[in-house]
Formats: structure tokens, C-alpha cells, sequence
């Protein structure tokens, strides 16, 4: 009889597990997605870049949201404050000036592309040496920097190298390993600044029209008080016509450089005569407060309701460009926001909360180095020891399509298919993998095991993750409206949304309702 009780109970346990699971589930639906979709991916949020007022609107919109849900305050009003600084380049007080032999300024102009942002202006003068493309090859040989001084110049390159120009490589993006490492020798040089400039050859002359301007001219973002420096040194990319200016002096035009280096098979490096350049890249600052957004359901047990776990995606994206195009970030990561307000609206509508606590994090300034979620976890409003999972949706709205073809900055485009989504883990316990396979199964998508590492930066999980608490990020890949103006509402897959919502509300429920801490098994130390 006592056998027979026993299992008696596991069975009603189990009934109410997949009673409860049904309730929540027939909750989430594409009719709500859209609608959220439609408000935060709108022209009118303006890109929600963090520190505007666009940004401030859109986390009044997700509080407002799950006030009306029933969700209590993570804080006394669902925000946590961030006290941040602002710092931005000012193309009204930047330039680049050229003065002939005698000193006297024969040209400047602003359309100079500053890459390196930091507290404070930076200036500086000095003399051209023109590097080729300012690299090296062991192997082959060949070498720009041979038979220059490149101390306290101010050096000027074309992007790419001799090898991707031959083989036609990379015409068309940036190659960011090839361009650090170039960068990284002509500092180690002795160069004092570093003038970029798009070789004649490839498809993108403007830097105004490339992704760096979209990525740039944003604000770059820091806590107050921080220890962070400015850089001690001048990058920037600069137009074809500047760097014709610069080389006037020398007799010869940037595509005839390019012309005799392809022809010879041997640099052309040299210092130009009879100028000198003046740099300034101005700063503007000021302080504002960044804001995450968080409500929790208290779980129902009265012991295990002082454990978490916690649902996380960022709702700041990249803004709009000085020419009024708006980044709405539909997918990046408008999606991943309403994930969290589906899976919270999932959560209260169940009839029995779950036994442990669920909070929610929609945490701001992610895109500017997961601001927000490093916040929270050094300044936590529930405890991280009693934390046992963190959640996170980073782009989980997008679908293959023809256009998904090519690299972003070098990274090949790897967005799934219908029905399959990235999962990003440390597979630090056995459960929770059974568990996530068992809910994709029931949910009926594929989940792609990618490991830890992520090849396009990182996101808020990572933050979970350095405090030692595990974490796991769905996502569903890279594509080609990334950081582009059309990540649009139409290019979104909301029947894959829905279903990567479903899947990530059943792991949580589940991980929720065992009586048994999630046991990790394979514990990751830093």
C-alpha cells in the first residue's frame, strides 16, 4: 500500500506539472507578439539607445507592462538605477588640418571618422608617413614598415593587405583580425595616430556609409566614477579625398600607391614632404541614470521561494545615425524583450505559481558592455547564492532567408533555419541539459549546442556567468540586417518566436517546481 501511495503521488505530481505547464503555455501567442513588436521596434523609439529619452520611454512601456501583469517590484519602482556617463564624439569641434612647411593651414575638413571614444578630448600634431597597408608577412617578406620612422608620426594605411587584394578578398566588409593586427605593429612602431583609409579597390570608400559609423557614432557609455581611461592614442578612418590631400605633397594619388604596390609586389612606403597634420577629437559628456527593469512572482513554497532563477534580455539598442536612419533592433533585441514579457505574462497565468521565485531582467546598456546585467549582478536585489539559473534571450526572432548570405565584420552569417534556434552554454549540469532536450522535444524545435563561446561579442548571460551562477542564452543567429536599419518588424519569424518562448518557459518551469536544487555536475571555475 505504501509503494502504491508513493506512486500515487508522483503521478498526481507529474499531472500537475503538465496541467500547469498547458495553462502557461496557451498563454503565449503571436497576436501579443506582434503587438509589442509593433510599439518597440518603432521608428518612434528611435533606436532606443541608451541615455536617450527613446530609451527612457521604452523601459516606462515594459514597467507599465508588468505592473499590469501583476508582477512585484524588483525595487520600489521596478527600476534600478545606473549611474552612468555619456561621452560622444563631436563632429562640430573635430578636425583634421593640414599645414604646408611654414605652418600656415592650406586645408581641414570634419568628415573624419574617430574610432576611438573616451573621457576626454584628445589632440595631436606631427608629420605623414604613408604605410601601404601597413602591414607585414613573414613568410613572404613583404613589409610596409621597412624603411620608414614611424616614431611620433602620424601614420596613414589603406585597409586589407597585398594577399587579400590579389585573391579579391574582403571587398566588401572589414576584416577586424587583419586590422588589429596591422594596428597592433604600427603602434608597436612608435606611431603616435593612425589615419585608415578604405583602399581604392574596395566596394566601400565613405566610412559614413559603413557599419563603424553605425557603430561609432553612438555614445560610448561608462558608470560614473569609474576607473576607465581614455585611450592614449588617435584611430580613425578617413575619406579618399582627405587621403589624397595628405599625399599631394608626394606626387602620387592613393590608387596610384595602390596601383604600384599590386604591379611590383613591393611596398611604397614613405614619409610625406613638406606638411604637417593636425588632429582633435573632441568629446562632449554628461551624466545621466541608466535604468533596468525588474519584477519577480514570488514562488509558492514557503522555503523554496527564497531561491531564483532569473529571466534576462537587454531592450537598449544602437540608436539612429547623425543621417536620421533609425536601428530599431527588432530582433536585436526588441525580440528577446517581449520574449519576457510572454514568458512573465506565461508565468501569472498559471493557477499555482511555482515553487521557487522567478525574476525577470530587462537590463539596459548591453550594447554598450553589458552595462546593466553587471550592475545588477554586483549590486543584486535578490541574493546570486540563493540565484540557480539565469536565462537569457539575445535575438531569438529571425529565420534564414537568401539574403542571409556574406560575413558581419568578418563573421559569417549564421542564422537558423525555421525551427532551430543556438543554444550558448558552459554545460555545467547534466539536469538542465536533459531538461532543455526533453522541453525542446515537447516543443517540437531543434536546439543547436554551441558551446560557450560566442562568436559576434557577447551578451547579459555572460555577466551571470563571471559571478559564477550558470547561465544559458537562446538565440537565433547572425544576420544580415545586424546593426542595419532594416532589422525590421517585417523580417521577423513569429512563429519561431513563439516556439522559442514556449521552450524557454518550460525549462524554467521546470527548474522552478523540482523539489531538488538544480545539481551542477560540472561546476566552471575562472
Amino acid at each position: 500500500m505504501k509503494n502504491k501511495a508513493v506512486i500515487l503521488l508522483v503521478c498526481l505530481q507529474l499531472h500537475a506539472v503538465a496541467f500547469g505547464q498547458k495553462e502557461g503555455l496557451s498563454a503565449i501567442n503571436k497576436e501579443d507578439l506582434k503587438a509589442h513588436m509593433e510599439f518597440l521596434s518603432s521608428d518612434l523609439m528611435e533606436g532606443r539607445e541608451t541615455g536617450t529619452k527613446a530609451n527612457d520611454l521604452v523601459a516606462l512601456y515594459l514597467k507599465t507592462s508588468i505592473m499590469r501583469l501583476g508582477l512585484k517590484p524588483g525595487d520600489t519602482d521596478y527600476f534600478q538605477h545606473i549611474p552612468l556617463v555619456y561621452h560622444r564624439n563631436s563632429m562640430e569641434k573635430s578636425f583634421l588640418k593640414i599645414s604646408d612647411a611654414g605652418g600656415n593651414e592650406t586645408w581641414s575638413t570634419d568628415s573624419i571618422l574617430f574610432l576611438t571614444t573616451g573621457n576626454r578630448t584628445l589632440s595631436t600634431e606631427g608629420r605623414i608617413v604613408f604605410a601601404g597597408y601597413g602591414y607585414k608577412n613573414e613568410t613572404s617578406g613583404y613589409n610596409d614598415l621597412e624603411g620608414v620612422d614611424l616614431k611620433d608620426k602620424i601614420v596613414l594605411f589603406m585597409s586589407r593587405t597585398p594577399e587579400m587584394i590579389m585573391n579579391g578578398e574582403g571587398a566588401a566588409s572589414l576584416s577586424f583580425q587583419s586590422e588589429e593586427s596591422k594596428i597592433g605593429n604600427l603602434f608597436g612602431s612608435g606611431a603616435k595616430a593612425l589615419l585608415m583609409v578604405f583602399d581604392p579597390s574596395h566596394s566601400i570608400q565613405d566610412p559614413y556609409q559603413s557599419v563603424l559609423a553605425q557603430l561609432m557614432q553612438g555614445a560610448q557609455i561608462a558608470k560614473r566614477n569609474s576607473s576607465s581611461q581614455s585611450p592614449p592614442f588617435i584611430i580613425a578612418i578617413i575619406k579618399p579625398n582627405t587621403a589624397d590631400k595628405l599625399l599631394k605633397t608626394g606626387g602620387k594619388s592613393l590608387s596610384q600607391l595602390q596601383e604600384e604596390i599590386t604591379e611590383t609586389g613591393k611596398p611604397v612606403s614613405f614619409e610625406v614632404p613638406d606638411i604637417s597634420v593636425s588632429l582633435n577629437a573632441a568629446v562632449e559628456s554628461h551624466e545621466f541614470d541608466g535604468k533596468n527593469v525588474i519584477g519577480f512572482i514570488e514562488g509558492s513554497d514557503p522555503v523554496l521561494k527564497n531561491e531564483y532563477i532569473v529571466y534576462s534580455a537587454h531592450y537598449d539598442h544602437a540608436g539612429k545615425a547623425d543621417n536620421g536612419d533609425v536601428f530599431n533592433g527588432a530582433d536585436d533585441n526588441a525580440s528577446g524583450s517581449i520574449g519576457l514579457l510572454e514568458t512573465a505574462k506565461a508565468f501569472m497565468s498559471l493557477k499555482k505559481k511555482p515553487l521557487r521565485s522567478i525574476v525577470f531582467l530587462w537590463a539596459d546598456g548591453e550594447e554598450k558592455g553589458l552595462i546593466g546585467s553587471d550592475h545588477y549582478v554586483k549590486n543584486p536585489l535578490f541574493p546570486l547564492e540563493n540565484t540557480i539559473l539565469d536565462i537569457n534571450l539575445d535575438m531569438i526572432g529571425r529565420s534564414r532567408t537568401p539574403a542571409d548570405t556574406g560575413s558581419f565584420f568578418g563573421m559569417d552569417l549564421n542564422v537558423t533555419d525555421r525551427g532551430e534556434v543556438m543554444l550558448y552554454t558552459r554545460h555545467e549540469s547534466t539536469d538542465l541539459m536533459k531538461i532543455i532536450s526533453g522541453s525542446a522535444e515537447n516543443t517540437g524545435i531543434k536546439v543547436i549546442d554551441m558551446g560557450e563561446d560566442i562568436e559576434a561579442g557577447g551578451s547579459d548571460h555572460e555577466s551571470f556567468w563571471a559571478m559564477g551562477i550558470p547561465a544559458i542564452m537562446f538565440h537565433t543567429g547572425i544576420h544580415a540586417d545586424l546593426h542595419q536599419k532594416t532589422d525590421d518588424e517585417n523580417r521577423i519569424d513569429y512563429d519561431k518566436m513563439e516556439q522559442v518562448i514556449k521552450l524557454v518557459f518550460r525549462i524554467g518551469y521546470q527548474v522552478a517546481n523540482q523539489r531538488e536544487r538544480l545539481r551542477i555536475d560540472n561546476p566552471v571555475t575562472e
